[in-house]
This record gives C-alpha cells, structure tokens and sequence, in this order.
C-alpha cells in the first residue's frame, strides 16, 4: 500500500505549495501570467522542513489534471519524494512542457477526463511504462457553462458532469481493479469549492 503518510498532513503540504506557486505567477494561471510552462514557476522551498523526503520512492502515481494549478505542485511533491508520475491533461505541449520541467521521474499522456476510453488508455499507459499503479489522483475538472444555473443548457451540464462526475469514477473503476491485484493503492478524489456555491 502507499507509504504511512497522515493524510490530512499531506493534502496539507500539497496545499501549501500550491499556494506558494500560485503566488508566484499571480493567480495560479501559470502559462498566462508568467509566459513559462506551469512546472517552471513551482516552488521547490515548499518542502523544506520535511524530513521525511523519499517517502513514496519506488511508487507510481497518476495524476489527472496535472498540467497546471495543483495537479503541476502534487506532481512535482510526489516526484521529490521519489514516485514515477503520469501526467494527464488535453494539451500535449503543456503536458510535454510539464513532464520534462519535473524530470526523468514523469511522463504525460494526453486526455480527456469525460472520455472512459481515454481515462482507460492512460491508467494502462502507466501500468505499462512503470509496471504498477500505487496511487491515483483525480484533480481534473472544467467549467463548461459562462452562465448562471438559469442559463445552463443541457450540452454545459452533460460535459461537466462527464468530467466533474464521470472522470472521478470511470478512473476509479479502472484503477481498483489494477491496486486489488497487487495488493493495495491509494485513490484521492480532489474537489473544487465551486461546489459550495450556487451559480
């Protein structure tokens, strides 16, 4: 199984360095803000004070939604604590951009979080450049509408809720069974805010 980590502790570090690295580029739209890939501007000082570095080495971790914000800061963390990481995201040159700025330790697959078929290809693609899955992250999401609930047309929410929804437990189903068999893994379903508001 993953490596004994307190969980809270850790979604607290992941945090930390997002924000750090938000703050770097203004807002956290990295590309935009700084004219640099996303891995170029993330802040290695977030994990000073940790002693315990090394913690995931030999581990293998899928990242949906790793091309910028915090999928880009938990890859890189999970990196320096020595996992192999898979990058998933929908540009290709982001992704590529991101991958290479983190190292030897990460590759990047395109694809599409409301697509089964894609979500399955990349979760075998890590399997079969690493040999193993110990962890899944699902940090993926889009906003498809630009209007308030009043304005949303059926189109918006049936893409949002195959990447919101669907993306979370089409990964999950296909990762279970890959972790069953090797005898355990860790999955961690990230969420948004927006989901404490109405629109």
């Amino acid at each position: 199984t993953w490596p004994a980590i307190k969980f809270p502790g850790w979604v607290s570090l992941i945090v930390t360095c997002h924000e750090k690295t938000a703050a770097k580029s203004g807002n956290g739209n990295y590309a935009k803000n700084t004219g640099k890939t996303p891995g170029a501007v993330f802040d290695r000082s977030c994990g000073k004070g940790f002693d315990d570095m090394g913690r995931l080495l030999g581990k293998v971790a899928l990242i949906t939604g790793g091309t910028s914000g915090m999928g880009v800061v938990t890859a890189q963390r999970f990196a320096d604590e020595g996992a192999q990481v898979v990058l998933t995201g929908r540009s290709k040159e982001r992704g590529e951009a991101v991958a290479g700025e983190i190292g030897g330790n990460a590759r990047f697959i395109a694809m599409d979080a409301g697509d089964e078929g894609q979500i399955k290809a990349a979760i075998d693609f890590a399997v079969a450049t690493f040999g193993r899955l110990d962890c899944l992250f699902n940090n993926a999401g889009s906003i498809a509408h630009p209007a308030r609930i009043e304005k949303i047309t059926t189109e918006q929410f049936n893409a949002e809720m195959s990447t919101l929804v669907g993306g979370v437990l089409f990964a999950m189903k296909h990762a279970i069974p890959i972790m069953r068999q090797q005898g355990g893994g860790s999955i961690i379903n990230n969420a948004s805010t927006a989901g404490h508001r109405t629109g």
